[in-house]
Order: structure tokens, then sequence, then C-alpha cells
């Protein structure tokens, strides 16, 4: 995983297999920019007069080359070989210099993307308890530093792929030292996972064990509750730790956040992680920061898979509970004329979910309000600099929705190939599906036998695969047919439940769109559109709700702005899936944690002047708006109140 962070001086990438960073003179970030052509894990954009880049090798358009050298007239790609493979992206004219400095005639955007190429291994355990125990203390010893800085998500490397079968763990796995804590849990699945995420962070060894619960270090021992109340300490445990981490870290270019100052903050980032979870536990932190994921799970040994997916994200892991729908949760409409026709219904159940800011099930049912996890998720390969979609029209009464072919076409820093097909008969749909794609975008019904074409439906069961890495199915009652297409081979997908009215259905297509050409994850995109209908809660995701079409050149956020007395009250939210993150304030220029919500009451010209040229989701009044459109009416606000 790669982070990235930016100032007027220096441009920085972090990733486990090193930090790059590059000097330059007076970065802008710019919403302009140059399409990047390399498959990036991260990506910014600025404009600048000059970077100096790093003593290595560099390729400029595919060649070999070495300083002096000039760039004529066009787009030029610059691949540096870094710790981080990097490159950059921009237009026009420019020298590299004999020092290495890219230089620019004038200001000039540049493209600049990192990528980490560490590979993930697999480890192969007994289907059993204890073998996923065995996994987890495998995983606890990938992250190579013991200080602060593994609460940063740049720190962590990929965990290993778990697989069932003979025993067979690499030797790196296997060397850890002995003297690590131990965390003992009961023999079953559903204890392994809920304690998975404290083990990893601690770097444990996990055991099962038929006795209480247990964290055992060479001096002490904690006894901890058995299950469910042993999810709820574990998770408190992680958090407060994490918390503390992330206040005590020091990593290039990224500020600090605030440490209480009754702490010997240089002591403690000597410590190991154990120690530094002691006080933790003593210490009042003043936590307001929302966890980004939880995920539930089954006394299922079969959930072990997900391993990786959990880990990697840092998640908190609960045990499944959930109760049968309140029928008005979802609203049933009874004038069928007014729906796109017949379609499958999904019995639906009613999780019990935790404060985190996004869900993950992985148990029997399908939830409201949580996206289902339908296989393990595999590293899908990030967009090359061209990003595939297909819009898919399949009843020409809809053709209002077809509009969201343009926000496609508009995502920052990936050229995107937007194709637009009308009436696509079973045959010619099925070879979409098929086809390697990033995105296919469905408008049109769903019956019990699958997607309607003017030739009959088609069952996302009797494709062979499918080729598309995400999708969506904006058409009444999909959920069996997405979550076919995720078993298939997709990623994820958004679907619904039940019926859903057609007007409602363009509105959530529409935002679900321009969300996601924002760098929005799907399951964050999916809860923000829906909620611009009153029947949103039949809006659904399938499979990893975590993943993103691209990597947003600006971070994803939403804005929600509500007028008070005058003034314009501001909450910028930043959207995060994996613990750990921090973002600059944009109003007070200070450090907090992803999943703690800035404010500010500002006037309405300098709310506007926030929010003019941003590419940002905003809730204005109770309905979603973007940025850049809604500051010229904010300022026009001001204007005629003065």
């Amino acid at each position: 995983m790669v982070e990235w962070s930016a100032t007027d001086r220096r441009v920085c990438g972090v990733g486990t297999g090193g930090t790059v960073e590059l000097r330059v003179g007076g970065w802008t970030p710019s919403n302009d920019a140059v399409p990047i052509g390399r498959s990036v894990d991260a990506i910014l954009a600025g404009e600048t007069d000059e970077i100096a880049l790093p003593d290595v090798d560099l390729r400029a358009d595919e060649t070999s080359i070495e300083p002096p050298k000039r760039f004529g007239p066009g787009r030029h790609t610059l691949d540096i070989s870094a710790a981080l493979s990097t490159a950059l992206a921009f237009e026009g004219r420019a020298t590299l210099t004999t020092d290495g400095t890219l230089t620019f005639r004038e200001p000039t955007v540049v493209t600049i993307g990192f990528r980490d190429d560490r590979e993930r291994e697999t480890i192969t355990v007994p289907g059993t308890a204890a073998g996923l125990a065995v996994a987890v203390s495998a995983a606890a010893t990938s992250i190579e530093t013991v200080g602060p800085e593994r609460s940063h998500p740049a720190s962590r490397p990929p965990t290993p792929t778990v697989e069932f079968g003979r025993r067979s763990i690499p030797d790196r796995f296997e060397t850890a030292s002995e003297d690590r804590p131990v965390l003992s849990v009961p023999p079953s699945a559903q204890a392994v996972l809920v304690a998975a995420p404290l083990a990893y962070y601690l770097g444990a060894r996990m055991e099962t064990t038929s006795g209480s619960p247990q964290l055992a270090t060479a001096d002490r021992v904690r006894e901890l509750p058995q299950l469910p109340a042993l999810s709820g300490v574990v998770s408190e445990w992680l958090r407060r730790l994490v918390d503390l981490d992330c206040r005590l870290r020091r990593l290039p270019c990224e500020g600090n956040l605030p440490i209480p100052e009754h702490l010997d903050a240089d002591r403690l980032r000597e410590k190991s992680p154990v120690d530094r979870l002691r006080v933790a536990l003593e210490t009042e932190l003043d936590d307001t920061v929302e966890w980004p994921l939880t995920v539930y799970v089954d006394d299922d040994v079969e959930s072990g898979r997900w391993l990786p997916y959990v880990l990697d994200r840092l998640s908190l892991v609960v045990p499944a509970e959930a109760s049968e729908l309140d029928p008005k949760a979802l609203l049933r409409r009874s004038l069928d004329e007014f729906f796109r026709g017949e379609s499958p219904n999904v019995e639906a159940v009613d999780p019990s979910l935790s404060a985190s800011r996004s869900h993950a099930w992985l148990a029997e049912g399908t939830p409201i309000d949580a996206y289902s996890l339908v296989r393990p998720a595999v590293d899908s390969p990030t967009a090359d600099g061209t990003l595939s979609i297909d819009v898919i029209c399949n009843d020409l009464e809809m053709a209002a929705e077809r509009q969201v072919a343009e926000a496609y076409r508009n995502f920052t820093g990936f050229a995107a190939d937007v194709r637009l097909h009308e009436r696509l008969t079973v045959s010619k749909l099925a070879s979409v599906l098929e086809s390697t794609t990033d995105f296919v975008h469905f408008i049109g019904h769903c019956e019990r036998n699958g997607l309607r074409c003017p030739d009959g439906t088609l069952a996302a069961a009797d494709l062979d695969r499918c080729g598309a890495r995400s999708f969506f199915l904006n058409a009444c009652g999909s959920y069996y047919e997405g979550h076919e297409l995720v078993r298939r081979g997709a990623t994820v997908g958004g679907v619904t439940l039940t019926r859903v009215l057609e007007e409602q259905a363009a509105t959530v297509g529409s935002a679900f769109a321009r969300l996601l050409a924002v760098g929005v994850p799907f399951a964050p995109a999916l809860r923000i559109a829906r909620g611009e209908i009153i029947t949103g809660q039949d809006y659904v995701v399938v499979g990893d709700g975590t993943h993103s079409l691209v990597p947003p050149v600006e971070p994803p956020a939403v804005v929600s702005a509500t007028e008070i007395d005058g003034d314009v009250l501001l909450r910028y939210d930043r959207i995060s899936t994996v613990a750990g993150r921090s973002y600059v304030d944009p109003f007070g220029g200070g450090r907090r944690r992803c999943g703690e919500v800035s404010t500010a009451r500002l006037s309405h010209g300098d709310a506007a002047a926030f929010l003019d040229g941003r590419r940002l989701p905003v809730v204005w009044n109770g309905r979603l708006r973007w940025a850049d459109e809604l500051a010229n009416e904010i300022e026009s606000r001001s204007f005629h109140a003065s």
C-alpha cells in the first residue's frame, strides 16, 4: 500500500518498499492531471516549474536516458527506478539538467504516480481453528517495524494469502522471535478471526486453547472474556493502541498529531507494541475517530480465506448478529405500473452493526447497510492509464441515465475509454460481461431469469466468466445476478434488493457515477448516492466495498454544508477504508486522523472560496451537490445578502 503527501516544496511517496522524495519548485495541487499511462497505487497532480529527480535510472517515453536532455512539444512520461516505482507525466517543453532537475519554461501540470511492487506470498494451513491461528501468527510477523510507524498503512506489507491443506509456510514467517506475546483464544474459527487484528498488530503468536482467552507476555498475563464480549475488548484495545501509535509515529512528509504532554514520546517510540498497549489502556485520549471498517463473521473456518482482507485494512471483527427486517425499512410499493417490472425480491436481514464507517458481512443472510463479501478478494491490477468502461442501456425508456457516460469520462489522471451500448442482445451482453473491462454500468430491467435483453434474458450463471472488474446493475432486484458476477470473477458491484422507481434509479445511477469518478470507493459511494432517494436501502454492494476504480488524485472526502445565522457551517469528512491514515485539516492546517470530522463556520464568500475548484461531493442543505458547481451559488447568496 502506498501513501503520498505534498507540500509546496516536496512530494513524497511512502510504501513498504521505501520512500521516494521529490523536491519541487512551488507545488500547487491541480485537478487538470495529465493521464499517466502507467499502473500505479497512488497518484497526485500539481503545477510546478521544476522537480529534482532522484539519482537513479531514468526512462523517458519507454527509452533509457541520461541528462542533460531536452523534451519537445507533446506528452511525455518519465519512469524512475527508485524504492517505489515512480512515473511522471507532463505535456510540453522541458529540460532535464545535468544535476537531474526537470525544469519547465513556465509552471506546468505534472502527474506523479507511485507503485509498490512487493508481491503477496501464500501460506497453507489445515482448515481448522488451530490452522487459522497459525496463519494469524505468520501474518503477525510481516510488519517489519515494531515502532509506532506500523500504524501507517504504508508500513504494513500485504499479508499472505491463506490456503487450506497440508501446512506450508515460507521460512521468513517461521523465524520470528519466540519471545513475542501469545494471544490464546478458544478453538473456534470465530474466536480466532475476532482476535486476529489485535494479534497481528501486536506481532503476537496466536494459539487455541480450551481455557479462558488471554494475552501473555514474559512478565504478565491479561485475562480476556469469552465471546461475544471478547470482540468488544480486543476491538477497544486495538483502537486505543493504534490511536496512540498514530500520535507517536514520525514518517517522511507527514505532519504530526498532538501527543498528551504527560507522555514521554521518545521513550515510548522505543517500546514494543505490547508495552505501548499498556500505556494506551492507561491514557485518556480524546479519541473521536470512527473506525473505517468492521467485518462480521460466523463460526466458519472458510471465512479464514478472508484473513488478508481483514488484516490489510486493519478491520475490526465481531460476531455476526441479525434480525428479521422490519418491512417498513424497505418501502414496498403497491403501484406496480410505476416500477421497472416483475423482478426477484431479496429477503434481506437487519444486521446489528458497530459504529464503524463501513461494514462487511461474512455470514449467512443478505444484509442492508453492509456489503456482502462473496469470495476472497484478489489483488486487482490498477488501471494502466486507460480505464475501460461500458455503459449499457437496454431499455430506451430509461435513456436519460445514459448521461453517466460523460461522468465516467472525467476521471482525473487516467484516460477513460467509455463505450455506450444500446439494446444489447443476450449474446452481445454476455460478450461485454465476459470481456476484460474495468467497469460495466447496466441500465435496464432484471427479471427472475436474468437481465432483460431484446431477445430474452441473460443469467449471470450462464457466463463462462465475468471479465468485468466491477459493475453497477441499476435494475430491479439485481442482487442475485450481481452476486453471481462476483462469484465468476468480478471484484465488486452495486445492485438492488427489490423493485425501484425509474426516476429514483436514474438519480442514484447519476450520483454513483460521479462519486466513482472522483475516487470514492464503492461502498461509501453507493451509501452517499442512495441518500438521494427515500428507498435508498434497496441499493447494496456485493464484493469488496473498499474497491476504487482508480486511485484518486485528490483524496476522497465528502463535505456537509448548512446555512446557519448568515454563515455556512462546513464539515469536511475524509473518506478512508483502511485504518491508520491521517489528513491535513483543510481549515486549520493541523493533522487529523481519517474518521475524525473537521468543521469550520465561514462566511458565504469564504465558503465559496473553499469549495471553488474542488471535485468534492457536498451535501448542501440535505441534498447532494458538487463543490465546483455549488461555489458560484453560495457566492451569489453572499452577494445578494450584502
